[in-house]
C-alpha cells in the first residue's frame, strides 16, 4: 500500500546543549555535565529530540579549551577549566549579592 499523503521536505538539523549541570558538593571534585538535544527544522516547524549527556569532571584545572562565539563560531581565544569555575563563582556570588540587596 502507497504512503498517504508522501512528501519531500527541506529540513535543516542541528544539535545543541540543552541543559547544563554543575554538580559542586562540598569535598568534591566539580562534574559538568551538558544535556545535549537534536532540533529539527522541517519547513519553520521545531521538532526537539533530547540525545545523550557529556559529562566530565574539572579535576584538571590547568586543561584549555578553546572559546568559540555563539553567534559566529570563530575562535575568541582560550580558556581553563579553572577560568569557568572563577566566572561560574563569581557570577554565583554577584547574583547572591543582587538578591540579598533587594531584601
Amino acid at each position: 500500500m502507497a504512503n498517504y499523503k508522501q512528501a519531500t521536505l527541506a529540513a535543516q538539523t542541528w544539535q545543541r546543549a540543552k541543559q547544563v549541570h554543575i554538580n559542586n558538593a562540598y569535598g568534591v571534585t566539580p562534574v559538568i555535565t551538558f544535556q545535549e538535544e537534536q532540533v529539527i527544522d522541517i519547513n519553520g516547524k521545531l521538532n526537539f529530540q533530547d540525545l545523550g549527556v557529556i559529562a566530565k569532571d574539572l579535576s584538571s584545572p590547568s586543561t584549555t579549551f578553546d572559546l568559540i562565539s555563539p553567534v559566529d563560531g570563530t575562535v575568541l581565544g582560550t580558556a581553563t577549566y579553572q577560568d569557568v569555575y572563577v566566572i561560574l563563582s563569581s557570577l554565583y556570588l554577584d547574583l547572591a549579592k543582587q538578591r540579598d540587596s533587594a531584601v
